[in-house]
C-alpha cells in the first residue's frame, strides 16, 4: 500500500518533476497508470471482510479514505469491488463513518 501515496505525488503536480511539455502530461498519464496498476494489485490481495480477512486493521482506514481520492468512487466500484466492500465494511463503525462525513460529505443536488 506504501506505493500507492507517491504517486499523488508525482501524478498531482508533474511539471515539478519534469521538464515542460510533453513530458508533464506524459508523466501525469504514466503516473495514473501505475496507480491504477496498484489498486489492481491490492485488489487482488484484499480479504473479506477487512483487509486482512476477519482482522479490521488500519489497512481498512487506508483503503475507506483512498477510495475517495483519485481515481474516485465510481472507478474503484467498477474496478476494485473487493476495495470497495472493503470500504464499506469499515465505514460501518460509528468513528470512522463520522471521519467521512466531516472529510467527504455526500454531494448535494
Amino acid at each position: 500500500m506504501a506505493a500507492v501515496y507517491p504517486t499523488f505525488t508525482y501524478g498531482d503536480d508533474p511539471a515539478q518533476w519534469t521538464t515542460p511539455g510533453d513530458a508533464v502530461d506524459l508523466l501525469r498519464e504514466r503516473v495514473h497508470t501505475r496507480r491504477a496498476e496498484l489498486w489492481q494489485e491490492l485488489e487482488r490481495q484484499a480479504g473479506a471482510p477487512h483487509m486482512l480477512g476477519r482482522r479490521f486493521s488500519a489497512l481498512d482506514l487506508y483503503v475507506t479514505v483512498m477510495t475517495h481520492w483519485r481515481p474516485g468512487p465510481s472507478w474503484f466500484s467498477a474496478m476494485c469491488p473487493a476495495l470497495t466492500a472493503v470500504a464499506r465494511e469499515a465505514a460501518l463503525e460509528p468513528n470512522v463513518a463520522r471521519v467521512l462525513r466531516r472529510h467527504f460529505p455526500p454531494p448535494t443536488e
